[in-house]
């Protein structure tokens, strides 16, 4: 009989086994693979690395490896590289989210290569996507940043709404949120902004274009501004500008306002500059005097600086309590002045009328001047807004011209690496052989002359001009400019397009104009440039023998009147404007006032139709469109479109105001005694005019019923381009 041996089992020697083929096991296995990657957060690793793991990887995962790998070739600004990587993640099968981060990385690859355009035309997240806040957030803030690249300043701030909605409830990135849409919303023009419409469902942005609007449009009348403004803040409580409120706005409402009560005016009434100061004194008193809203026990004290001593003049200012001084005139006299400023522990608010070689801090002085070199500034602004790439100064040798080339130059630098052509003349005699040098004409010449004496053949050649110089602008009296122009135009090869030819104030002098001068653009204050009917008319009956140069200085001393009041709210708002007869007037950093134009960013220019010389009838038409266009415009009118044609006529100027679509009739007329050029929109050209319209209305998709729209003619006439402008001088029966 077998007998059966039963062995026991020891469980720790059991247990060994197990224990070391788990440990083994582990240990081969290495770490888990991640099923997904937080792929809204920043890289943290290099491309490669990035790719490495993506081509370990499939399906969803593998896609969030290499839009990882894509951020960090945008992160190193490595182009060639993402740009394959975008068209790799292209043919792959996204995810709502892994979509929203290709476009984020996409746009931004884009905006680093300058291409704003491009990059905002391929952001389009779907509003039905499910996605984390933060890239709502990131998407919004992109489009924000792309905005303001394209000077969109109103769309930047629309994004900007949307973006304080997802960013954290930071008070810092709100607060930094808020002074962004701020800033943005005030790049705009009081013309400008009027223009700009939310839609129903946007209150937040609403209320702040609201705010922007009562700041621009208001700007005139403080207690007015600070009333409405307060009463808003109080209404809408839960609006972020109550709870992040601009400095601006803020330093508006702390602003305590005071308005002067005793004024100095120090002039050199006698002596040199005399003539001058006595200009600058009426056009002061004319515009207090005009002032509906002075206050009664308003006193002015005019002194005479080269008769009263500085030791006079500061007994009769604190014998009068003299609470604003305006002046002085002469750039010594006014340094003398800063050094007591600074003497003085409770200066007194003043307007220097000069602007001195150095400027002192602490000195309670701001400046205005009717400087060249501001004027000149102001022309290298609109001629790179205009387009314009390479510019040449023609001005006087000396001081002047110095001056001239300086200021310009200094100004271009800020917009254009090209370089500006400079020549200088001395006198008459000199000025067609300093315009073939500068346009290359006598070195094309001389060459011509070096292939006939190498050749020994009687070669049939032309000179050539230079053919870079595309803009023209010129310091020059009328006498001189009437010399310049046609000198440039003989200078210029026919086959050659010929340069836009702009001049300063110096040459608007007037008088009597000289021929020849049609199509050149010049420079000068709004007073001289615009149409202000009765103001004119009032100096006219005032001072009726006043050239434009004496018109000047009265208007210098208008604003100096308006900057009394205004530069408090100045000095507390940065950008804050008013508008004058020399131009809108602004402060800079030193309390320099600026000038510009009313309406636009660019230089205060006109074009002049001075000449009988033969031009086509377009031509004609041409210059007095553009001239019916730039008053539309300083008035708060926005082109839409120029010279539209349909088979039924045309239609000058299509314009925009407020939310009217205005269609312009442009007509002139040279001499008035055979009727005035409205006249000439007949019954027949009426309708005609109306038909067009039509047209138009429905090529836009725009509906005739229900459109606001009306019928305006500009009419320009008389031997000074009076301009009358008629609205609503067609009926729509």
């Amino acid at each position: 009989m077998a007998t059966m041996n039963h062995k026991r089992l020891s469980v720790p020697r059991l247990l060994t086994p197990i224990a070391l083929a788990i440990t083994l096991a582990a240990c081969s296995s290495g770490p888990q693979t991640p099923t997904s990657v937080d792929i809204t957060l920043d890289p943290v690793q290099s491309t490669e690395s990035y790719m490495m793991q993506a081509d370990s990887s499939k399906g969803s995962l593998q896609n969030d490896w290499l839009i990882m790998a894509l951020k960090a070739s945008v992160q190193a600004g490595k182009t060639d590289q993402a740009t394959l990587l975008i068209k790799r993640i292209a043919k792959q099968e996204l995810t709502e989210v892994q979509q929203a981060e290709w476009q984020l990385a996409r746009a931004q690859l884009l905006v680093n290569n300058s291409q704003p355009d491009q990059a905002y035309s391929q952001l389009n997240f779907q509003p039905w996507w499910k996605l984390p806040n933060e890239q709502w957030q990131d998407y919004h803030e992109l489009r924000a940043n792309i905005s303001e690249m394209r000077n969109e300043y109103f769309e930047a701030s629309r994004e900007l709404v949307l973006y304080s909605e997802y960013a954290e409830d930071n008070d810092e990135i709100q607060q930094q949120t808020a002074d962004r849409i701020w800033k943005n919303l005030n790049s705009y023009s009081q013309y400008e902004i009027l223009e700009l419409k939310t839609s129903p469902t946007e209150d937040v942005l609403a209320g702040w274009l609201q705010l922007a609007i009562y700041m621009k449009t208001l700007n005139s009348n403080l207690p007015n501004l600070q009333e409405t403004l307060s009463d808003w803040l109080a209404e809408n409580p839960q609006h972020p500008a109550a709870t992040y409120t601009p400095q601006a706005i803020t330093d508006i409402l702390a602003l305590e306002i005071s308005k002067p009560t005793s004024t100095a005016l120090l002039l050199p009434l006698t002596g040199k500059y005399g003539k001058q100061a006595q200009l600058v004194r009426d056009g002061f008193i004319f515009a207090m005097m005009n002032d509906k809203e002075r206050e009664e026990d308003a006193t002015l004290t005019v002194m005479d600086t080269n008769v009263q001593s500085a030791a006079e003049i500061k007994a009769t200012l604190e014998e009068n309590n003299v609470d604003f001084i305006v002046g002085p005139l002469i750039k010594s006299n006014i340094t003398k002045l800063q050094q007591a400023q600074k003497n003085h522990e409770n200066s007194i608010p003043a307007l220097a009328l000069n602007i001195p070689t150095q400027l002192e801090p602490d000195t309670n002085i701001c400046y205005l001047a009717l400087s060249p070199e501001q004027e000149v500034a102001q022309a290298a602004k609109h001629l790179f807004a205009q387009g314009y790439k390479y510019p040449l100064i023609l001005a006087p040798k000396g001081r002047l011209g110095d001056r001239v080339e300086q200021a310009f130059k200094e100004e271009w630098k800020k917009y254009s690496n090209n370089d500006v052509a400079i020549s200088f003349f001395s006198d008459k005699r000199q000025l067609q052989r300093n315009v073939n040098q500068v346009f290359g004409l006598q070195e094309s010449q001389q060459r011509i002359a070096q292939m006939d004496n190498l050749l020994d053949l009687d070669l049939e050649t032309e000179p050539r001009s230079r053919r870079d110089i595309d803009s023209v602008y010129i310091v020059a009296k009328n006498s001189e400019l009437t010399l310049i122009k046609p000198f440039i135009e003989v200078a210029i090869n026919p086959d050659a397009s010929q340069p836009a030819l702009f001049s300063n104030s110096r040459s608007n002098s007037g008088d009597k104009q000289y021929e020849d001068l049609t199509g050149v653009f010049y420079s000068d204050i709004p007073l001289l440039v615009e149409n202000k009917g009765e103001l004119n008319k009032e100096l006219n009956e005032l001072w009726p023998a006043h050239s434009n140069g004496q018109k000047r200085l009265q208007a210098l001393g208008m604003d100096a009147y308006y900057l009394m009041d205004a530069l408090p709210q100045m000095k507390a708002v940065q950008g804050y404007s008013i508008p004058g007869e020399t131009g809108v007037l602004t402060i800079d950093n030193n309390c320099v006032v600026q000038r510009e134009s009313a309406g636009q960013s660019m230089g205060l220019f006109s074009r002049t139709f001075l000449s009988t010389a033969k031009i086509t009838h377009k031509q004609v038409g041409d210059q007095y469109e553009a001239v019916a266009k730039a008053y539309l415009t300083r008035h708060g009118l926005s082109l839409i479109q120029q010279n539209f044609i349909a088979k039924c006529g045309e239609i000058d100027l299509i314009m925009r105001h407020n939310n009217t679509i205005v269609f312009a009739e442009v007509k002139y007329r040279k001499q008035t005694r055979y009727g005035h050029a409205a006249e000439m929109v007949t019954a027949k050209k009426s309708q005609r005019l109306l038909k067009t319209a039509q047209v138009w209305l429905m090529q836009q998709g725009l509906s005739v019923h229900s459109t606001d729209f009306r019928f305006d003619i500009i009419a320009i006439e008389g031997p000074d381009d009076h301009i009358n402008w008629i609205q609503n001088a067609i009926t729509q029966g």
